[in-house]
């Protein structure tokens, strides 16, 4: 069914489907070092330390409202709340934002400009 395979460089470990490994493990970065291995390495992946901007712990363990005005009122949204706490540096924050939390991030950015009007 599924067989795991490890990034070479993050050391990141990978599902993929049994019968597509092959093709997987012939995959080469440009300068020719192959992509993956079907060994687990022995060092673990690097993480990071930063934490998603929706982390409970950021806000204290509270419901996280935010307030703007939108069409001249006033709204408070509340915003799920996000465990993730092993982001590696800003860049990866602006991506896991954008990608899993993009109506919270324009939520947060309104609430930014507005605060700074």
């Amino acid at each position: 069914m599924y067989e795991l395979i490890w990034n070479t460089r993050t050391k990141e470990p990978s599902k993929v489907l049994d019968y597509l490994k092959d093709s997987y493990m012939q995959r080469t970065f440009e300068d020719g070092t192959l992509v993956w291995q079907d060994t687990k390495p022995p060092e673990d992946p690097e993480r990071g330390s930063i934490r998603c901007l929706l982390n409970s712990d950021l806000w204290g363990g509270k419901t996280i409202s935010v307030g703007f005005r939108k069409n001249g009122l006033k709204v408070l949204e509340t915003m799920p709340i996000c465990g993730k706490s092993n982001i590696p540096d800003e860049e990866n924050l602006h991506l896991h934002m954008d990608r899993k939390h993009p109506h919270e991030l324009i939520m947060i950015v309104q609430a930014v400009a507005h605060a700074q009007n």
